[in-house]
């Protein structure tokens, strides 16, 4: 019972990550006036599947539900419905409802998901169900140009697209074409896809050729605007294409009229095979390299003190150039494994835009939702940790950035709210944009707040910088009344912490009347990561290298006050500064300061004060846990060489602590 389970889990959850796909292919279909009954179809094949697999399974929550969303496929690829974004927006919604179903179902065994989330979405299913049928539900479309008992041999869809092209004025072909039984796959599929891009093959008949031993012969009945030298290109040279249904003549719209969507490029299987490999397998992997190249330092050691001279002398050479092979082969293992770990920021997308579309659903907003993954890459780890902070961020933009569609108007703004997630990948960050044009923050607002909850001081003058961050203090919000949808505010302290175990950051740009605008940056992975390595006394420490901009010798005299804050010119432009080993307590005042390493935290430069830069190196490193989570300022350990353990700091944390505390002198 449990492989019927695990593998009716894994069939659920590759149909709703295609019909996720095919949703989307839809939208952008209708966005331009496109071909859209071809991915119709495949959304209806797709919930019939799942219907299928729910009542063979005993499933029958999950199979009636498939089945009513089924009905209102069904309909519009009858053209007895409209496809609109409406549409497009429920089948989003749908792939977190049948996520839902698969939770219950791996968790407790049944397909119990809550009568609430069910009855909000069969409402609006109902309501776009009982919206006005395509043509006011009359059908006077003639097809009296059809050959005499054809609409007979139609079954009721092939009828009903037919109608649809005609009340849509395309042209109606027959295709005659005769194919090779060997060459018969090929063949249809080259038409097929010509054919689909633009239009579509409503029926197959019976050729006029009977079947041979050798071919095979039919007659395609078809639709599509384009020319009928295009089409015939598609076909062999045999085959015969005659136009039974001229479209009406229709005014010049060339300069105007939008192109039709390109059709998705057939999938080619590469016949390679393929297998799934848990994510913590892949990690115990690199646990194994981690440990490898310990050992290999340890041989290093052990060579070290052997002199270059004589027999043994040129072993320990043989043996080090051997070590260095090893070490080579190590990095190269621990690249691909992370390769491997690496999945594209869009995986996360149908989460993110399902969670917002209900938002905006539940509080009677119209928002126009824009994803664009850049075509990023990141750890499977990390991705599933971003979906929570993520979704936080644009059900927050919906709740108290996007207005409500009757303040845009009366602002000159158009109905619907704009939301934009941008991310784009350099180097081993990748940064992550969400911005909507909203109303914005009032940061006078801000801190008025932040002086009434005593996280501000009266007196001192604060930048715009500086009251934003107050919003990721835990239960900052200036939001009047609690709702359970968020609150600019509430939370967002959760959110800074998530993204600051995940080794990123966060700041914020707002424009009052024009919208907020969120900046994270996160590593690719956390498995390995570029260090730059510090030493303080005898205590090993680890910057991450995606911070650092410049390193640089000490000069003391470039270091001054500012009421009571440290700061460091460079370049003749003071910097904000930190003396690293005197905040972290592992040396004392006389500490012999030799290195300056910038610091780039977005747009924002600071500098840290060091004893001295060791190497730059990537590791794989371990996130604390336990009694070590609680080690201030540190994120995570690594093992730095045989005999000594490196410590990471937490830049993030280090950049607050500039930002809100005084460097005492």
């Amino acid at each position: 019972m449990g492989e019927n389970i695990d593998s009716l889990l894994s069939e659920l959850a590759e149909l709703n990550e295609n019909i996720y796909n095919s949703a989307r292919d839809l939208k952008s279909a209708i966005e331009v006036n496109g071909n859209s009954v071809n991915i119709t179809g495949e959304l209806f094949r797709a919930f019939h599947t799942i219907k299928g697999l729910g009542g063979m399974s005993g499933f029958s929550s999950l199979s009636q539900f498939s089945h009513e969303v089924e009905n209102l496929l069904d309909r519009i690829r009858k053209a007895e419905h409209p496809c609109t974004f409406k549409v497009v927006n429920l089948l989003i919604l749908s792939t977190e409802i049948i996520d839902r179903f698969a939770d219950s179902i791996r968790t407790i065994g049944t397909d119990a998901v809550e009568e609430t989330v069910l009855n909000s979405f069969r409402r609006k299913l109902a309501e776009e169900m009982n919206a006005t049928p395509v043509g006011n539900g009359k059908d006077s479309t003639q097809l009296d140009f059809l050959p005499p008992g054809l609409v007979r041999q139609l079954n009721d869809m092939e009828l009903a697209r037919l109608k649809e092209n005609v009340r849509k004025n395309h042209p109606i072909y027959f295709l005659d074409v005769s194919f090779p039984f060997e060459s018969f796959d090929t063949g249809l599929r080259k038409i097929q896809d010509g054919i689909n891009r633009d239009g579509e093959i409503i029926a197959t008949l019976p050729g006029e050729e009977a079947a041979t031993d050798t071919h095979i012969s039919f007659c395609l009945l078809l639709a599509s605007p384009q020319p009928p030298e295009d089409i015939r290109e598609l076909a062999p040279d045999t085959s015969v294409l005659t136009m039974i249904h001229e479209p009406f003549p229709q005014p010049d719209h060339k300069t105007t009229a939008p192109a039709p969507a390109p059709a998705p490029a057939p999938a080619q299987s590469s016949g390679d095979r393929t297998v799934k490999v848990q994510l913590k397998e892949l990690d115990l992997l690199l646990q194994d390299m981690e440990e490898m190249a310990m050992v290999k330092n340890q041989i290093e050691a052990t060579l070290a003190p052997l002199s270059s001279a004589g027999e043994i002398g040129h072993v320990a050479q043989q043996a080090r150039f051997q070590l260095n092979v090893l070490e080579q082969r190590i990095a190269s293992f621990q690249k691909r494994v992370i390769h491997y770990r690496m999945v594209p920021l869009a995986s996360i997308f149908r989460r993110l835009e399902s969670s917002t579309i209900r938002t905006a659903a539940e509080l009677g907003k119209n928002i126009q939702l824009i994803f664009d993954d850049g075509n990023a890459r990141v750890d499977k780890q990390i991705t599933d940790a971003l979906v929570e902070p993520l979704i936080h961020l644009l059900r927050n933009a919906v709740d108290h950035g996007i207005e409500n569609p009757i303040t845009r108007i009366k602002r000159g703004k158009p109905e619907n709210g704009r939301i934009e997630l941008t991310a784009y990948q350099q180097g081993s960050s990748v940064f992550i944009e969400i911005a909507d044009d909203g109303e914005g923050m009032n940061t006078a607002t801000l801190l008025k707040k932040a002086l009434g909850s005593g996280l501000a001081e009266k007196k001192k003058k604060y930048s715009d910088n500086e009251i934003l961050d107050f919003i990721f203090q835990p239960g900052f919000s200036t939001s009047k009344k609690i709702t359970d949808i968020s609150g600019r505010g509430v939370g967002m302290d959760v959110v800074q912490t998530e993204l600051n175990k995940l080794g990123g950051t966060i700041r914020i740009q707002t424009t009052m009347g024009k919208g907020s605008h969120f900046y994270i940056q996160i590593p690719v992975t956390q498995a390995i990561l570029p260090v730059f390595f510090i030493s303080s006394g005898d205590t090993v420490l680890g910057i991450p290298s995606l911070f650092v901009k410049s390193i640089q010798p000490y000069e003391a005299g470039r270091c001054v006050y500012v009421q009571d804050q440290l700061y460091y010119r460079l370049n003749e432009e003071p910097f904000r500064a930190i003396h690293l080993p005197r905040l972290l307590g592992v040396d004392d005042l006389e500490t012999d300061l030799r290195v300056v390493v910038q610091i780039r935290h977005f747009d924002q430069l600071f500098a840290f004060l060091v004893e001295d830069v060791i190497e730059e190196k990537e590791v794989t490193i371990t996130p604390l846990k336990g009694k070590l989570s609680q080690l201030p300022l540190f994120s995570a350990i690594c093992n730095f060489s045989a005999q000594s353990v490196g410590y990471i700091l937490d830049v993030p944390q280090l950049i607050s602590l500039l930002r809100g505390s005084h460097e005492q002198t």
